[in-house]
Formats: structure tokens, C-alpha cells, sequence
């Protein structure tokens, strides 16, 4: 339970640097600035979908299983490629910039030329939370995350007073914060006497044996080739409406607008995703035995339904003085979506759930069905939706679509569900008390 306490605190300390941060953007910028700002962020999330699932779900898994005796081996070739391919994946995002800004596009263009400066560490704070859960260390991700808080709220507030804040500014700042953070952790893997050797005490050579190399991509590739899937259209399924609605009259106004309205329910999610992180492996742990992998995951349901319920009430009650006190009266006109949008909270909840005992028994194919035919649905009904008369008509018909389209898919994910733990299984290698597939499967 403590452990699961700091997982919380993490998460909370993590997720909470980015909504205090969407917060004073949101009153602070103006509103086409403020829409800038999202869709950048919304291309770094893009991105990250593909980290997360070439890099940090893999890790996640193999460090603490197949990889275990050989952490440190395991360790210097992961993080040697991950500077590769997040400095590659930083000049795509900055000719992207400069073309956005030849063609007229200035904000948006300064705000993707921020992002560029700021990606590669962004990702190495994401990579090296992983680490920690990897060795189940919760205590030191959360020690990281807190150096992130500090340093990028106050690099904001200390922008804002100066009169610099900008979208570009903005991600400096978080890439400053997320570089000292990682920094930071890496210092504090060297004291872990687990981890030791991560930093040292193996060879560099080592890390670069020729098989173990062809071992650890093949792993890592197999694991992906789903994952990334899932974790792209997760992106798509959480940013598509952004998109959507800057084509509307209402524009990057209205990106703003619905950005507001995903940052109240923000608290819900990462304390859903911090939990569902701790609590996969235990999941996982009972994947050869259907009976008690799906009590364990019901009774997981039943916990989040519980959590769900507290969250509508809250945002039900004190939604519009929530409104009016982060992000200012001219956003007051939102809570009767946030009425609406909050309701959203208990099928999400649901459906994670779900998805552990999928993850579980390594059905992530299924998983990906899921969010394939979710992504088809929702976007399907955005376009049709968006299309109101006024720019709070925009919004509202994305958020009954949201609701709509999640309540619909209960059943759906159900059904996946109960295929992931009594169907037939599939060729598998046990880590970690896990089931992964087999590296040299074909």
C-alpha cells in the first residue's frame, strides 16, 4: 500500500506540474496563443505514443523479467537508444516548425520550435520514471517529479512576471524542468545498490555485444508491434477533437475552450494511470489463472467505479467554482458541459480496467481492436458533432459524443475482455511473472 501511496504521489506530482501549468496558460495566454499551445502539445503526445510503446512499456516489463540479471547491460543500450531516436524525432519536429513558419503559420511554428528544444528531455524524464518502476522504486520517481513541479511552475510564473510567456517559452521552461529531473534521477540510480551497476560497474562493451543487442531490439520490436498501435490511437482518441475543431468557425478559441474541460477530468485519469501502472503486475501475476485474474480484475473495476463516483461528484458540485477560479468568469459558461463531460469518468474507469486483465494475458492485439474500432467511432461522431451554430455548440456536441461513443463500447471491451482471459492462449514466454511473446516468434 505504500508503495502504491507513492506511485499515486508521483503521478500526482507529475500530471500536476502539466495541469497547473494548462491552468495559468489558460489565463495567461490569449486564446488563439492558448490553442497553439495545445496542439503543439498534442503533436509531443503523438510522439510519445510511440516512445511509450518502443521504449518504456518494454522496459517496464523486461527489466524487471528477462532482463532482470542483466540490468545494467540492459540499461546503458536502452538509454543509448533513446538519444538516438528522441534527437532524430527533435529535428523532424523543428523542420516541421520551419515550414509552419515560411508558410505564415507564426504562432504556431514558435511553438513547435519550443517543443523541438524541449523533446529530447521531456522523454528522458518519462524514461527514467520507468526505470524506477521497473525496480518497483516509486519513492525516487516521485522525488524526480517534485524537482519537476518546482522548477517548471515556478519557470512559468517567473515568464509570466517578466512578461516573456509565450507557447515557446513555455516548453523551454518544461524542457529545463525535465532535464535538471532527470539529471536528478540519474544521480539518485547511482545510490540504488541494485542498480549500481547501471552506471559503471559493467563494461560499455558489454552493452554492445552484437547478440545481446539483436536480443534486446528483436524483444522490443515484438513487444511494440501492437503496442504502438494502441498507443497511437490512444493519442488519436484523446487529441482527435482538437483538430476537429480548429476546421469549426470556433477555432483555436475553441481548442482552448475543450482543452479546459480535459484539464478537470485530468486529476481523474493520471490517478486512474498511476494506479493501473502499480497494479498491472499484480494482474499480471495471475494470468494462468483465469478465474482469479478476472475476480482480481473486477474487484479493480468495482475500486475505480468507487473513485469515479467521488470524481462526478466533486466536478458536479464545485464544477463551476472550479470554472471560475482557475481559469477565470469568461470560462463559467462551460460547466453545464462540464455537467455533461463528467460523466465520462465511469465507463472510462471501467474500461481500463478491463484492459489491465487484457495487458495481462498479453492480448494487447485485442486491446488494440478496441481502441482501432473506439478511434473509427469517436472520430466518426466529432465530425458530425462539431458542427454547431456557435463556438459553445462545438464544444457541447463534442462532449455528448465522447459519453456516447464510451457507453457504447462497454459491452465491446467487455467482450474482449472475457475472450483475453478464457480464450485460447497465445504462444508466450513467462517474464516476470508475466506472460511477453516469444522474441523469435514469427
Amino acid at each position: 500500500m505504500r508503495k502504491g501511496g507513492l506511485s499515486v504521489l508521483d503521478q500526482g506530482l507529475f500530471a500536476g506540474a502539466n495541469f497547473v501549468i494548462n491552468i495559468l496558460l489558460a489565463r495567461w495566454l490569449a486564446p488563439n496563443d492558448f490553442g497553439a499551445f495545445t496542439l503543439s502539445y498534442s503533436i509531443f503526445l503523438f510522439l510519445g505514443a510511440f516512445y511509450l510503446a518502443a521504449f518504456m512499456e518494454p522496459f517496464l516489463i523486461f527489466a524487471a523479467g528477462r532482463y532482470a540479471d542483466r540490468f545494467a547491460r540492459y540499461f546503458r543500450l536502452v538509454i543509448s537508444w533513446h538519444w538516438l531516436v528522441v534527437t532524430t524525432a527533435a529535428l523532424l519536429v523543428a523542420t516541421v516548425a520551419g515550414v509552419l513558419f515560411v508558410s505564415g503559420h507564426t504562432g504556431q511554428g514558435m511553438a513547435l520550435i519550443g517543443l523541438a528544444v524541449a523533446l529530447p528531455f521531456l522523454f528522458q524524464q518519462w524514461f527514467m520514471r520507468t526505470v524506477f518502476y521497473s525496480q518497483v522504486l516509486p519513492a525516487y520517481a516521485a522525488a524526480g517529479s517534485a524537482i519537476f513541479f518546482v522548477l517548471q511552475v515556478g519557470g512559468i510564473v517567473a515568464l509570466h512576471s517578466a512578461g516573456m510567456l509565450r507557447p515557446m517559452s513555455a516548453f523551454m521552461v518544461s524542457g529545463l524542468a525535465s532535464g535538471c529531473a532527470g539529471l536528478a534521477m540519474h544521480a539518485m540510480l547511482r545510490t540504488v545498490p541494485r542498480m549500481r551497476a547501471a552506471h559503471g560497474e559493467v563494461a560499455a562493451a558489454d552493452a554492445d555485444h552484437p547478440t545481446f543487442r539483436r536480443q534486446v531490439l528483436a524483444d522490443h520490436l515484438a513487444y511494440s508491434k501492437w503496442a504502438s498501435g494502441v498507443s497511437v490511437i490512444a493519442w488519436l482518441c484523446a487529441n482527435v477533437h482538437y483538430f476537429i475543431l480548429t476546421a469549426t468557425p470556433g477555432g483555436l478559441a475553441a481548442v482552448g475552450m475543450m482543452k479546459v474541460l480535459d484539464n478537470l477530468l485530468t486529476p481523474f485519469y493520471q490517478c486512474i494511470s498511476a494506479l493501473g501502472q502499480f497494479l498491472q503486475p499484480i494482474v499480471s501475476s495471475h494470468a494462468d489463472n483465469p478465474r482469479r485474474m478476472v475476480s482480481k480484475t473486477w474487484l479493480i473495476a468495482g475500486i475505480w467505479s468507487v473513485i469515479a463516483l467521488g470524481a462526478y461528484a466533486f466536478l458536479t458540485i464545485f464544477g463551476e467554482f472550479l470554472l471560475h477560479f482557475l481559469f477565470g468568469p469568461s470560462f463559467v459558461a462551460l460547466s453545464g458541459a462540464l455537467g455533461v463531460f463528467s460523466l465520462v469518468v465511469f465507463p472510462y474507469a471501467i474500461s481500463m480496467a478491463l484492459m489491465l486483465g487484457c495487458r495481462a494475458k498479453v492480448r494487447t492485439d485485442l486491446v488494440f481492436l478496441y481502441h482501432l474500432l473506439f478511434s473509427v467511432v469517436l472520430t466518426a461522431a466529432y465530425l458530425v458533432a462539431s458542427r454547431g451554430s456557435s463556438t459553445s455548440d462545438e464544444v457541447m456536441g463534442i462532449v455528448w459524443s465522447n459519453l456516447s461513443v464510451r457507453l457504447l463500447f462497454i459491452p465491446v471491451i467487455f467482450a474482449l475482455f472475457l475472450r483475453a482471459a478464457y480464450g485460447r492462449p497465445t504462444s508466450t514466454a513467462s517474464v516476470g511473472g508475466a506472460a511477453v511473446p516469444c522474441a523469435n516468434q514469427r
